[in-house]
């Protein structure tokens, strides 16, 4: 029995690790490159599906619209069983043909069982342009269920690129957290031998101590921030909460693109997916407005009709064995609508005043996309010209280390020194890499711009 305990203990730890290892490896199942995350966000998250469902129905409405210009076949039929309740018992007739009387009864007899059938050929030759206004309006309402595909797309590129580099440089601010934290580390240590032996004061060595509690703090802010950057990127990935999350920014995967990618596979276009949807629904109002019109002017159609009918007094089935032709009609028939309770009239005013909305509606994203264009273009420079100082503070801060190894070796400076100007030197190349990071972003919220 004692043999058996160490075996045990022994398997508890591994399924411990094990158990461990596969919670870690959940936490890892994220895309790391910028080109994968858009891939798969494209294809876990709703909203593309949503819109292709959207062109299926419009499609659809294409075909319906197309099928006004064909002819229509109705079959039709009914099957009746009549109780006649009429008391008339009939009348006598008599008459002298060729010198014979002739004596006639006539009775009124109504068939129990009736059945009546039919086709119905119709086919419209003339409605005012209304078949064409509905094919057109289809068409336009088609056009824009395309152009917002092209919205969707962008505005999923944007928010995953948005949320990588988010994280990207959330994961570097907390590497600079961390590094902060190790100089004032090795600064208390000094501090405490200083301290120790009379040559720095209570109120300094206080001061000390507070500023490492202050690094520690920032450090949490800076953990905390990390997870919720590294959630926020599974949530726009449109990938299912997990039920173990990271403890630790130092668990989450290490993002390799550089900051010179961009959120990619959207060709530059002339005119804003936006604008072109808003100009196919303004073409879709027009159309609108001529069918509303068309009810205002006759309509020609076409129609063939044949008709057959069998009777019976006896039995139901027998009714079937009897039907014969009945009549055969062909001819033209024209409508017009001379009053409907003003109903057209009020369908025409909602269709203009559809489209002056459509038109303000033009007019206003207009003025909207090229004040939100120059306002990027702006934010664009400026992450620019900090790029650019940035990059210069990181040459100067490599320098500066350099200068401060030389003096570390001729004793001019201290350890805890020249650490500082290696942290420094660090946390410069880090926010080189933070202002690549910013430029990427304002880059990307240009080429995307998504405004609905």
């Amino acid at each position: 029995m004692n043999r058996l305990l160490p075996a045990a203990v022994f398997m508890a730890i591994l399924l411990l690790l094990f158990a461990t290892g596969a919670a870690a490896q959940g936490v890892l199942t994220v895309p790391v490159h910028l080109s994968e995350a858009v891939d798969l966000a494209i294809k876990c998250r709703p909203e593309l599906r949503l819109a292709l469902e959207k062109q299926d129905i419009a499609r659809s409405k294409v075909r319906e619209a197309r099928g006004n210009f064909l002819p229509t076949l109705d079959l039709r039929g009914t099957s009746d069983y009549i109780e006649n309740y009429d008391t008339f018992t009939g009348i006598d007739i008599s008459a002298q043909i060729a010198g014979q009387n002739v004596l006639v009864n006539v009775q009124k007899e109504v068939p129990a069982y009736e059945l009546n059938g039919g086709l119905d050929l119709s086919y419209n030759l003339y409605a005012g342009g209304r078949d064409s206004a509905l094919l057109g309006e289809a068409l336009n309402n088609r056009e824009a269920a395309a152009h917002q595909e092209v919205v969707i797309l962008r505005k999923i590129r944007l928010e995953v690129a948005n949320a990588y580099w988010g994280l990207k440089k959330v994961q570097a601010q907390y590497l600079m957290a961390r590094r902060a934290l190790e100089v004032v580390r090795l600064e208390i240590q000094v501090a405490q031998t200083e301290h120790r032996v009379a040559r720095r004061s209570d109120m300094a060595y206080n001061a000390v101590l507070l500023k490492g509690r202050e690094k520690e703090v920032a450090l949490r802010t800076a953990d905390r921030e990390c997870l919720r950057a590294f959630s926020s990127y599974r949530h726009v990935l449109g990938l299912p909460e997990e039920e173990v999350m990271a403890a630790s920014c130092e668990q989450l995967p290490a993002l390799v693109d550089d900051s010179g990618g961009q959120a990619g596979g959207d060709e530059e276009l002339s005119v804003h997916p936006e604008i072109l949807r808003l100009k196919s629904d303004l073409q879709a109002a027009s159309e609108r407005k001529k069918a509303a019109k068309a009810a205002n002017l006759p309509k020609l159609d076409l129609f063939a009709k044949y008709a057959m009918i069998g009777r019976d007094s006896d039995a139901y089935l027998d009714s079937w064995g009897d039907a014969q032709s009945e009549y055969y009609m062909v001819g033209l028939k024209v409508t017009m609508n001379l009053f409907n309770g003003l109903r057209t009239r009020e369908r025409i005013r909602q269709a203009e005043g559809e489209l002056r909305v459509k038109r303000l509606e033009l007019k206003e994203k207009e003025r909207a996309l090229a004040q939100e264009r120059r306002d990027r273009e702006t934010a664009l420079e400026t992450a620019q010209d900090q790029l650019s100082l940035a990059l210069a503070r990181k040459n100067l801060a490599q320098v500066q280390q350099k200068a401060a190894e030389s003096e570390l070796h001729s004793g001019r400076i201290s350890q805890l020194e020249y650490r500082q100007k290696t942290a420094d030197a660090e946390n410069a190349a880090d926010e080189a890499a933070i202002a690549r990071i910013d430029v990427a972003v304002a880059a990307n919220a240009l080429s995307l711009m998504v405004m609905e």
